[in-house]
């Protein structure tokens, strides 16, 4: 059983001083506030699933870029429809590149896509590149299928610093995006550091 406990993890990134994204937890009807709908989300809007216990929060559900409207009536069925849930909503992001990393003792493991890392995320789509970091100098040990621009790795090395800066957790997990607006967003983490 593994403990990913989303909800929790945005909190840590956040209380790191890491960037996240602006979230709202909805957990009941009264949490659906109208006023959101004049939040103006110029992607849409992105519901992610949270379990209350937080454990195996694997493969949930999740949409992204869907409008206010479509936002509240999914909300809620499955308030309705599930009582062992909530949910976490943010605005969505229009996004140049998304990785996730894994930090295991003396070095960052990245994979990542150009645009949304949905697909490796599900496990239907191969990562289009991985990269093994050493942790203590940030130099590339290794690199795997194809070599990313220099955007992509510069974008990789500002998210390791800030991490290496403000997590000293010795082992976890984290997933990043990067927006076609120059923006960062750290929006998962969970600390494996007891497995």
């Amino acid at each position: 059983m593994v403990n990913t406990n989303r909800y929790k993890g945005l909190l840590f990134l956040q209380s790191s001083d890491l960037p996240v994204p602006s979230f709202h937890k909805i957990s009941t009807k009264t949490n659906i506030n109208d006023d959101l709908s004049l939040d103006f989300a110029p992607f849409g809007w992105t519901i992610r699933t949270c379990k209350v216990n937080g454990i195996r929060e694997f493969n949930l559900f999740y949409k992204n870029n869907i409008s206010f409207p479509e936002l509240k009536k999914i909300l809620l069925e499955r308030l309705d429809k599930f009582n062992d849930e909530f949910y976490i909503i943010y605005h969505s992001w229009d996004f140049d590149f998304s990785f996730n990393i894994v930090k295991d003792k003396d070095k960052y493991i990245i994979e990542g896509d150009l645009g949304s890392q949905k697909e490796i995320s599900l496990g239907t789509n191969a990562p289009k590149f991985s990269l093994i970091f050493n942790s203590h100098t940030l130099n590339i040990q290794q690199s795997f299928l194809t070599t990313p621009s220099i955007k992509v790795k510069n974008g990789i090395l500002r998210a390791l610093r800030m991490l290496r800066k403000n997590v000293l957790i010795d082992r976890y997990y984290t997933e990043v995006a990067i927006t076609k607006q120059k923006q960062m967003f750290f929006y998962e983490f969970t600390d494996i550091s007891y497995l």
